[in-house]
């Protein structure tokens, strides 16, 4: 069976995801409704439209990570991207964007609502399907802002996000309601208030990992509180999570000398799985690794060769990652290693120094070949930094970096100024707290919705 849609509610879609393409649906608008499309109003309707792997699970945007410092291009390469990658890659200050980093996800979150208008109208169902939809259509409209968060809205400041612009919190799968950009706040509480009742609401264990369950609602609820700095809120649902589902897997039993990846879609730490969109600049035959963040794996650490190929000397570039494929599609899902990472990060903060480390070394044990030797820390500042590096090594190319390097720069400890070189001088800096780590909105999005721009 496939979802079909009334002549209104394709009419607002089309204006919802096309409107930066006004007469993309001009044509569509004068024909003559089709009498055989009905609309969505059964459970079974919701639940088909949430299955829609390729809107809900595979367009969100890699340009964060394409922004970060986990790589380099070399001049001959980058003169070979389109101006939106250069610009993202070099920070342009008033550099274009591709406007599918803000339309698909939104259609992910207008697909989550209309799947709630749909099971608004009904009554709980005895096998809990009526749970499962409500749950899932809650945690995807929440994944869905996060991702457009971390780009489009500025970093997660306790003393500004009441004021601070946020993104557009679109509730309603009625299109002719207007976008409206409320604070950062208020695109943070509700992203946690879905996820919370996400929480309640999901089952135990997805049937497919491309939906999620309880543990992906906490591990989710752990990711965004952490962007948010509420780390005694990010340990717990960290925690949570893990007394849900705690499976790593054990490097030392992967494919450490071949060329294509060597993990498996849906493999056993993946809690939920979701991709990127296309980014050229992190195609894997131009991504240069950087070479200080190469060399920080030891040669015990089988992340070394499982994360990277083509080594030569300090040469290397993506094998691929938890999405089994070798491309310039990221996984950006959720997984064990992370929630063992944020855990302990909130252990570190906290100054539980002996709990954080157990954490850390819970992970490593399974990255390592037999030569690990468990870390120990000194104090909590000390297991903070070595969580926080290995976080990085860990979560390479998961598009987690530019959001921790948001919210770090914040703390003069971690501060970094990013800096992209080329032959004849180097380009324009990025230093720590910079207005250019809040892309700019698609200009098409700004010339139909009238929404403010953001500061430049």
């Amino acid at each position: 069976m496939t979802i079909q849609y009334s002549y209104t509610l394709l009419r607002n879609a089309c204006l919802l995801f096309m409107l930066l393409h006004a007469g993309a649906c001009k044509k569509f608008l004068s024909e003559k409704p089709d009498q055989k499309f009905v609309i969505p109003t059964t459970l079974n309707d919701a639940d088909i439209l949430l299955n829609d792997y390729f809107t809900m699970n595979m367009r969100y945007s890699g340009e964060g990570e394409a922004a970060a410092d986990n790589y380099y291009i070399t001049d001959g390469d980058l003169s070979g991207l389109d101006v939106l990658d250069r610009g993202n890659y070099t920070w342009v200050a008033n550099g274009l964007h591709n406007v599918a980093t803000w339309q698909y996800p939104y259609k992910a979150v207008f697909n989550a609502n209309v799947a709630l208008e749909v099971v608004s109208n009904l009554e709980p169902d005895a096998a809990g399907v009526y749970n499962n939809v409500k749950g899932s259509a809650l945690f995807f409209r929440a994944f869905a802002l996060y991702q457009i968060a971390q780009l489009y809205a500025p970093p997660y400041d306790k003393s500004t996000a009441d004021v601070a612009p946020g993104i557009p919190v679109r509730e309603s799968a009625d299109a002719s309601i207007p976008s409206v950009r409320g604070t950062v706040q208020q695109t943070y509480s509700s992203m946690v208030s879905d996820l919370e009742q996400a929480a309640t609401l999901l089952p135990e264990t997805a049937v497919v990992k491309s939906r999620p369950n309880k543990a992906a609602a906490f591990a989710m609820l752990a990711r965004t509180f952490l962007a948010m700095e509420e780390y005694v809120k990010a340990g717990m649902y960290a925690d949570s999570c893990l007394k849900h589902y705690h499976a790593l897997l054990d490097y030392a039993m992967l494919d450490t000398i071949g060329t294509t990846p060597a993990f498996t879609r849906f493999n056993d730490e993946v809690v939920f799985t979701a991709v990127t969109n296309s980014t050229y600049a992190l195609n894997p035959g131009i991504a240069h690794i950087d070479t200080m963040l190469y060399r920080s794996y030891a040669s015990g650490d089988l992340r070394k060769q499982l994360f990277f190929k083509n080594n030569v000397g300090a040469e290397a570039f993506y094998r691929g990652g938890y999405d089994g494929t070798n491309t310039n599609q990221l996984f950006i899902g959720l997984a064990i290693d992370e929630v063992y990472l944020v855990r302990a990060e909130c252990y570190a903060r906290a100054g539980i120094v002996q709990a954080a480390m157990d954490d850390l070394n819970t992970l490593l044990i399974k990255r390592w070949n037999a030569s690990f030797v468990p870390y120990t820390a000194s104090d909590a500042d000390d297991a903070l930094r070595k969580i926080l590096t290995e976080r990085r090594k860990e979560l390479i190319f998961r598009t987690s970096r530019w959001t921790d390097l948001r919210r770090l720069n914040k703390d003069s400890r971690f501060a970094k100024t990013l800096t992209r070189s080329r032959n004849t001088m180097p380009y324009t800096p990025l230093p720590p707290n910079d207005v250019r780590y809040t892309l700019l909105i698609p200009q098409e999005v700004i010339g139909t919705s009238g929404i403010a721009q953001n500061e430049r």
